[in-house]
């Protein structure tokens, strides 16, 4: 098993977030009446530099569930189409063409929010996928991950939303 952590992830994402309401009275409770959302959005990659791809952008779309106020859930798909190869001087493993990638996840947002001002929405992130990979990266093409992140929403209304994370990802 390569070492715990292999690489940084950072996934500096802007994404729209738009849940499927319409305007509800003040004095409703969205979380009750509309607990799902719809994410979409793209990101940046920034690998160690001794890995066998160098780094790449990605596509994201992800579905959340508001358990409450402070706790959702969300599962995601990132779709990196072009991971190009890297090429190393030294004894190093490497793959000789660009290949492809997909995340899939599931992650468990814990937000910091004041009750007092629902428009900045900063959380804390958690969860467990896996990565799929066209050819073998040197730890297979299969590889769970564990990410972990900061982020924050910026609701303008009840409906959208902007986003905006940072993420590390430690493989197993």
């Amino acid at each position: 098993m390569q070492k715990l952590v292999t690489g940084l992830v950072v996934a500096i994402m802007v994404a729209f977030s738009l849940t499927a309401t319409s305007q509800a009275a003040e004095n409703s409770d969205l979380f009750q009446e509309h607990p799902w959302s719809l994410s979409a959005g793209g990101g940046l990659i920034t690998r160690e530099g001794d890995e066998a791809v160098k780094d790449s952008g990605f596509l994201q779309l992800k579905l959340g569930y508001d358990f409450s106020p402070r706790w959702t859930f969300e599962v995601d798909l990132d779709i990196m189409p072009n991971l190009e190869h890297n090429t190393f001087s030294y004894d190093k493993y490497q793959i000789s063409n660009d290949t492809w990638g997909v995340r899939s996840g599931f992650d468990v947002l814990f937000h910091l929010r004041n009750t007092k001002d629902l428009h900045f929405d900063p959380y804390l992130s958690g969860g467990i996928g896996f990565n799929l990979y066209g050819e073998d990266l040197g730890d297979g093409k299969v590889v769970p991950c564990f990410p972990v992140g900061i982020g924050l929403f910026w609701h303008f209304n009840d409906v959208w939303a902007l986003r905006g994370d940072a993420r590390y990802e430690a493989f197993a």
